[in-house]
């Protein structure tokens, strides 16, 4: 005898699929989030946030207002008009796979609605582990290919359009790119100077920080030769993390990530940096093309990586251990 389950019928089994894959979307998007060390950290300083309309539009103010001054008493106030905030727009791109069941699944499995929900469950998790990939190698690497998302390199840079804003005569659109060398020797240095030179007076400093695995490893390495990792672990401390679990320079927290460009460290402050999502990992119903006998339903993500101060970003290249 039939199961409940399957005696209401195919369209009744299509809903029960679609809303399994609905209700996994909360523990399916922090999976994948979690599951990569930079979206991690933007998803603890709460930078992945909703995006509305086709694009991400904000405003990004490119030069000081020059009507401020000393006067006398009785002096005039300049009331020059000041035009110093122009907008900048992200376009969402779109990140998706799918979880398919064929109707031999289905039909062998009928008696059996836990078998079912297995298969569901286990190519979910397939394509969970895909999405969280695809992600974490777009982040990081050189180039940004069609429909990709910006990646933290291309907006780390000297050059480019980015947010629809060239960086060519637009200083103030530009990020600090270093060359560099040694950790030890001209790599410490250089981090010292990129975080203070894109922190503005350390009044605006960089909180976050990625590297390779050889560069953060060489880095620890010279941390814990310095024997005073955790002499002061009070607020304003020179702690270096590591007897809380990770590391630490000036104040910033500092991590790696295999996908990572050989020889390179790149210094961000997410107070100009994070996500904006449109669509959080969401998924559509199942549905079977007319000419296959599988049912399928996608799992999608629409948003962009914003950064609206690039300026406040740095990178150092030819890092060695």
């Amino acid at each position: 005898m039939a199961t409940t389950f399957l005696s209401r019928g195919p369209t009744a089994v299509d809903d029960y699929l679609a809303s399994t894959l609905a209700r996994n979307q909360p523990a399916r998007s922090d999976a994948i989030y979690t599951g990569v060390p930079f979206t991690r950290y933007l998803l603890s300083k709460g930078r992945i946030k909703p995006g509305d309309g086709h694009s991400f539009i904000g405003n990004v103010r490119y030069a000081k207002n020059n009507t401020a001054g000393w006067i006398s008493a009785s002096g005039p106030v300049s009331l020059t008009l000041q035009n110093n905030v122009t907008q900048f727009q992200y376009r969402y791109r779109h990140l998706s796979d799918s979880v398919s069941i064929t109707l031999e699944e289905l039909n062998q499995n009928a008696s059996n609605e836990n078998r079912i929900f297995d298969l569901l469950a286990e190519r979910e998790e397939d394509a969970q582990l895909a999405l969280m990939d695809r992600l974490a190698t777009t982040l990081f690497k050189t180039t940004v290919a069609t429909n990709e998302i910006e990646n933290m390199r291309s907006i780390i840079a000297t050059t480019g359009t980015i947010g629809d804003i060239s960086a060519t005569g637009n200083t103030w659109w530009q990020s600090t790119v270093t060359a560099s060398g040694s950790i030890a020797g001209q790599g410490n240095k250089d981090l010292t100077t990129l975080a203070n030179t894109i922190g503005k007076s350390e009044t605006d400093m960089p909180d976050g920080g990625v590297m390779t695995q050889t560069a953060y490893e060489a880095y620890e390495g010279l941390a814990r030769g310095f024997n005073q990792f955790d002499l002061m672990r009070d607020k304003g401390s020179v702690d270096m993390g590591l007897s809380t679990g990770g590391l630490k320079f000036k104040g910033i927290t500092l991590m790696w990530d295999e996908n990572m460009t050989s020889g390179e460290l790149q210094l961000f402050n997410t107070r100009y940096l994070y996500l904006a999502v449109s669509k959080n990992f969401e998924s559509t119903e199942f549905t079977r093309p007319a000419n296959q006998l599988v049912k399928s339903a996608l799992i999608w993500w629409m948003g962009a990586l914003v950064c609206s101060n690039r300026s406040r970003l740095g990178r150092l290249t030819g890092l060695v251990a």
